[in-house]
């Protein structure tokens, strides 16, 4: 303001004419603070967080794993060979069953 530290200062008008209350502010403008972004960003990330948890109880939780692999190997030395698929090709088919039924995590998980 360029005033010196030792100058006096009035202020006129009263404490009543400078406080606004957030009603009348409401009021005049049709304010809506769902409409900024700050609250955006807060709801969004209220819930990445609730994800977040059911993603983290749901480790607790048993599961089940399938898969499965088929198909052919051969034990021929030629490349001519190959092509002799009844005689020297071998299949084969492997299965698996994976049941996770988790107890104790040694309080791995947050």
């Amino acid at each position: 303001m360029g005033m010196k530290m030792n100058d006096s200062l009035t202020l006129k008008g009263t404490l009543r004419e400078v406080t606004i209350s957030f009603t009348e502010v409401n009021q005049q403008n049709n304010f809506d603070f769902k409409s900024r972004i700050e609250y955006d960003i807060l709801k969004t990330t209220k819930d990445l967080q609730e994800m977040n948890l059911k993603y983290t109880r749901s480790l607790y939780l048993p599961s089940l794993r399938a898969n499965a692999a088929l198909g052919y190997n051969t034990g021929t030395t030629t490349a001519s060979d190959y092509f002799r698929f009844r005689q020297n090709w071998v299949s084969y088919g492997v299965y698996n069953i994976n049941l996770n039924i988790p107890i104790f995590d040694g309080r791995r998980k947050k």
